[in-house]
């Protein structure tokens, strides 16, 4: 008998602003496989892994064009449309703003009861 879960990752292209401390943000770079969260609203948090495609350390005041990736979840997908605007978050700081351009792709990926990822 095989058991199977399944999920989506969703990827999108987004403009990345990340706050220095003047603005209550950062003091160090990040690099790619960044993963804070993403705050939609008062109530909406999303985890999303950014890469950086130009460089390898992203430095607090900086904008960069960035790809995310998400695991799609309850109210996520209506939320990811071209222009929409959000905080990133480390636990309660708001360190940085995100703005979606572009969505990237959308795949799903499965895990069997071996632990085999299959994505498709």
């Amino acid at each position: 008998m095989s058991i199977e879960d399944s999920f989506c990752i969703i990827t999108v292209k987004a403009e990345f602003l990340l706050y220095g401390e003047d603005r209550g943000g950062r003091s160090l770079p990040v690099s790619s496989g960044y993963n804070p969260n993403h705050k939609f609203d008062e109530s909406s948090y999303y985890m999303g892994r950014i890469s950086f495609s130009d460089s390898d350390d992203h430095y607090p005041g900086e904008m960069n064009i960035v790809e995310i990736d998400f695991i799609s979840s309850a109210g996520l997908e209506e939320r990811l449309q071209p222009g929409y605007s959000w905080s990133v978050t480390e636990g309660g700081n708001i360190v940085g703003e995100a703005k979606l351009t572009e969505i990237l792709q959308k795949k799903s990926v499965v895990i069997d009861n071996e632990n085999l990822v299959k994505v498709e």
